[in-house]
């Protein structure tokens, strides 16, 4: 039986569609999907998930460009939607994103029960995004200001939301970054902000409930767990300890001459997404700033490169005030295409263990944007190592008191984990993507080396 959160999920976009077909009378006009990071449309100037989407034909309504099946056969339930979405953008200048991802992952091994309660090798979860910006200004040559925000809901199906199979396998670095390795919330409002950009777009800034991966260390190929990498050490900086998190603060974004830039964020040093703005006045704060340059190499050799092989490299340094510490960290990656979609990628990064639990990590791999020339596909293969500092600790899904930490020794033990996957454009509207990760070495005493979590995750756009 599907739980009561999944039925809320699906009765709102139910909701939503049927609202639709009363509401809307427009023909879905061109449109170029290019969706923020982590599901916002927002104009970032550098924040955009960079992976190339095509316009689709006027008679479609999906986003997916090259799918295995034509035409899309929701196209008609999800049509009226559609005439809404477009009306609201071309009417009113407000942009959505509203998406729904399953993910299924099984595990080979599992720690005893002695050692964790309530085990389980498998677990099914679902994630609902809903992304909404309204550039309600527009003023000089190209300048905008406007709001956005991020409405998510996560649910374990089938288990209790506390479950987290990540602790079962004795990963400490994530192997789903789509559920987060925390209990699952019904209702959240991830991110909710102003924003502004002045000079042709060549300053921008941002104020409110920020993702510093908008800003910090935001790469083209391994970002979004929706539709590349799910997991957390390869999908971002294991040592960069407040990346992932959603907090109240300001960044600044600035555009310089011969593709250079410069970002800017500080925000609240504790907060979670059910949080909101009530860490708003907190006091510690977590600051960090981006060196970044984005070069276009060589002639173009297909429409989605926007003048050549996109290169995007980044060095970034970071500061963190904890009760207890004031500590900082630094980091490097890069992203470089180097044609027919090949890209390799690379992260480092080092920190103070005082403030985060990874002291130093690397990886890096190889992603393919249009496999066999297919543009909507994706190819992604990826390993991370980490190196735990003595704050780390692990998690347990005991019951009751599930989700507490417990502390186990690391003694200097390294975590190494690689990750293959390949999305699959089905439908104008439809992704499935076969995922395989293998735990090589885990820093947890306790675990079974040689893991391997096999993974299938299913993605609807509408």
């Amino acid at each position: 039986m599907l739980s009561r959160h999944v039925v809320h999920h699906f009765s709102l976009l139910i909701c939503i569609i049927s609202l639709s077909s009363i509401s809307a009378a427009q023909t879905p006009s061109t449109e170029a999907t290019n969706p923020g990071s982590k599901g916002v449309p927002g104009p970032q100037l550098q924040g955009e998930n960079p992976t190339p989407v095509a316009e689709p034909n006027e008679n479609e309504i999906g986003h997916f460009p090259d799918p295995l099946i034509q035409p899309d056969p929701a196209a008609s339930v999800l049509k009226p939607y559609y005439d809404v979405k477009h009306a609201l953008r071309d009417q009113f200048d407000i942009h959505t994103e509203l998406s729904y991802t399953f993910l299924y992952q099984y595990a080979t091994n599992v720690l005893p029960s002695t050692v964790q309660p309530n085990d389980g090798h498998d677990l099914l979860n679902g994630r609902l995004d809903l992304g909404i910006e309204w550039r309600f200004l527009h003023y000089g040559q190209n300048d905008i200001a406007g709001v956005a925000a991020l409405f998510r809901s996560g649910e374990n199906i089938g288990r209790n939301q506390r479950f987290v199979l990540n602790s079962n396998v004795g990963a400490t670095q994530g192997i789903d970054s789509l559920q987060g390795g925390a209990k699952q919330q019904a209702d959240t409002l991830n991110l909710l902000y102003y924003e502004q950009t002045l000079f042709n777009r060549q300053l921008a800034i941002y104020v409110g409930e920020l993702h510093p991966n908008q800003d910090i260390e935001l790469s083209m190929v391994a970002n979004d767990e929706r539709n590349q990498f799910l997991a957390g050490c390869v999908d971002g900086n294991a040592a960069n300890p407040l990346e992932g998190t959603y907090a109240p603060g300001a960044a600044i974004e600035w555009e310089l001459p011969h593709d250079f830039h410069i970002h800017a964020l500080t925000v609240t040093n504790s907060s979670q997404p059910q949080l909101g703005l009530q860490t708003f006045h907190e006091g510690r704060m977590y600051e960090a700033v981006e060196f970044g340059w984005q070069p276009a190499f060589g002639k173009a050799q297909h429409e989605n490169d926007g003048g050549g092989y996109r290169g995007d490299y980044r060095v970034f340094f970071w500061n963190r005030d904890t009760a207890t510490a004031d500590g900082t960290g630094m980091g490097f990656g890069f992203d470089q295409e180097i044609g027919d979609g090949w890209t390799p990628f690379f992260r480092w990064g080092i920190a103070d263990g005082n403030v985060s639990a990874i002291r130093q990590t690397y990886g890096g791999g190889i992603a393919n944007t249009k496999p066999f020339g297919r543009r909507g596909d994706m190819f992604g293969l990826g390993v991370s190592w980490v190196d735990p500092s003595g704050s780390l600790t692990f998690t347990s899904n005991a019951t009751p008191g599930a989700g507490t930490p417990i502390p186990a020794p690391i003694a200097g033990r390294q975590e190494t984990l690689l990750e293959t996957f390949y999305r699959i454009n089905v439908t104008d509207s439809l992704q499935v993507s076969p995922d395989i990760e293998w735990l090589i070495h885990s820093a947890d005493p306790r675990a079974n080396n040689g893991t391997v979590i096999f993974g299938l995750r299913v993605k609807v756009l509408f």
